[in-house]
């Protein structure tokens, strides 16, 4: 058997950010990547939403690295909102390099072109690389986690990503499609606490929750309550939900 799933989960560090996923949905930010580039690498802030294809067994494995409360989705409901599994890659892949080149080239015709339907096109163009640039993920490196580096050498690999990209609406809006690590403290202030784009937040229903993970027993009253004052989820909806609660201590010792 494979080590994929037919779940998607999405993790996150307290049950008053899980409570918020479900209220507002899951919204992108713009997230460090050390991208590699031959024998160094380039520094990228993406917009993006993050996911994990992997089995309910494997979750124990995620928790250490980002937070012991989740939600797991659908396939369905990923594919509909244009997720899509990463590329991972190493400094002598071509995939990246190959993308990345050939970005900086259009990049500077685009810079140089007038208003013109050529400079549209080139613009568009752009946007295509963008998305394959974007989805494109170290196979092993350093993991940061609030700033500091909590593992030197993870393998990014075993995480089987899945992500969100709204590059397509960032091109018309007035925020950055990406960052560079030079650009990165321009936007301090305006960026100061996640999520970066809530107005970009993927909405969830009942249907789309397959489960929902918290750390212990304590946590699961306060959900409950904060899932009855939600207007988004109706009473038997509700009730439907509370027998995919799971805790990380049901995972550790059952899965």
């Amino acid at each position: 058997m494979g080590s994929s799933s037919e779940t998607l989960f999405h993790f996150t560090t307290s049950v008053e950010q899980l409570v918020a996923i479900l209220k507002k949905g899951i919204a992108p930010s713009y997230c460090r990547e050390r991208l590699p580039y031959a024998s160094s690498t380039f520094d990228l802030f993406v917009p993006m939403a993050s996911f994990s294809n992997i089995k309910l067994s494997d979750v124990k494995n995620q928790i250490e690295s980002y937070g012991s409360y989740g939600v797991g989705v659908t396939l369905d409901w990923a594919r509909s909102h244009e997720l899509n599994p990463v590329h991972y890659v190493h400094g002598y892949s071509k995939v990246f390099r190959s993308a990345f080149d050939l970005f900086l080239e259009i990049h500077d015709r685009w810079n140089a072109l007038s208003n013109s339907p050529e400079k549209e096109a080139a613009e568009k163009q752009m946007v295509m690389l963008m998305n394959s640039i974007g989805n494109c993920k170290p196979f092993e490196g350093p993991l940061e986690r609030k700033g500091e580096v909590v593992h030197q050498r993870y393998r990014f690999y075993d995480e089987r990503e899945w992500r969100f990209l709204p590059f397509e609406r960032l091109m018309t809006d007035d925020h950055p499609v990406w960052m560079t690590k030079a650009q990165r403290p321009d936007y301090e202030e305006k960026y100061a606490s996640k999520p970066h784009l809530p107005s970009y937040a993927l909405k969830l229903t009942s249907i789309d929750i397959k489960y929902l993970i918290i750390e212990s027993d304590k946590d699961i009253g306060p959900l409950i309550s904060a899932l009855k004052g939600m207007s988004g989820f109706t009473a038997n909806e509700v009730e439907s939900l509370i027998p995919r609660l799971l805790t990380m201590q049901q995972i550790k010792e059952d899965f």
